[in-house]
Parts: structure tokens; C-alpha cells; sequence
């Protein structure tokens, strides 16, 4: 059991590193005064977030460890926003489109919304 948590460790902090990185290197190269590095950032994770859960649902018989690894420990480290993408794909694979309708409204919505409670909160104690 303690091995799984090394694996989620070592990869966390690997995808940690790498999402640092990535942020530093696109917002570099961007012109454009939106916040880049972070869709950049969301989109390649739940890229290969997709390719990884393929292939380790379907071609790969892959034991915890490396999942644990590179899905739980590199990509939730480099993009909660991953898991947030194969999580709401695996609701519509199944053909559960309520639960896939109610995971988006609840995750965006609730973040964003608790995002501005946590801000104001902290608005009011600094008075």
C-alpha cells in the first residue's frame, strides 16, 4: 500500500515540475493577454490524460502502479483539469448524459463560485 502513495508522490511531483515549466515556457511565447499557459496547461494534461486512460482501458494491462504514476500523480499534479476531462468523457462513453450535464455544471460553476466565496472571505478578514 505505501508503494502506491510513492508512485502518486514521484509522479505529482514530476507533473508538478513539468506544469511550472510549461506555464513558464508559454507564457513566454504568448501575445495575447489571456491566461494561455493555463488553458495550455489544461488542455495538453486532459490530452494525454484521454491517450493514457486508452490505452490502459484497452491496450496496455496496466497494474496500479503506473497508473497511480502518470494519471493520478504526473497529470493531477499537472492539471486537475484532466481528470475533470476523462472523468466527464467516461460519464458519456457510458451514456450517463444527466450525470455528465450535472458533473460540468457542478465543477464549473462550483469552482468558480467557491473561488469568489474564498476570495471575499479573505476580502473581509483583511478589513
Amino acid at each position: 500500500m505505501l508503494r502506491y502513495y510513492l508512485f502518486v508522490a514521484l509522479g505529482g511531483a514530476l507533473g508538478a515540475s513539468l506544469r511550472y515549466f510549461t506555464y513558464q515556457w508559454v507564457e513566454r511565447l504568448s501575445v495575447l493577454r489571456l491566461p494561455v499557459a493555463t488553458l495550455g496547461v489544461n488542455c495538453l494534461g486532459s490530452l494525454l490524460a484521454g491517450l493514457l486512460f486508452g490505452f490502459f482501458t484497452s491496450k496496455w494491462d496496466a497494474t496500479a502502479g503506473p497508473r497511480l504514476f502518470f494519471l493520478t500523480g504526473m497529470l493531477g499534479a499537472y492539471t486537475t483539469f484532466s481528470t475533470f476531462a476523462v472523468e466527464s468523457m467516461a460519464l458519456l462513453q457510458e451514456g450517463a448524459y444527466h450525470k455528465f450535464y450535472i458533473n460540468i455544471l457542478l465543477n464549473i460553476v462550483g469552482s468558480i463560485g467557491l473561488a469568489t466565496v474564498g476570495w471575499a472571505i479573505a476580502r473581509m478578514c483583511l478589513k
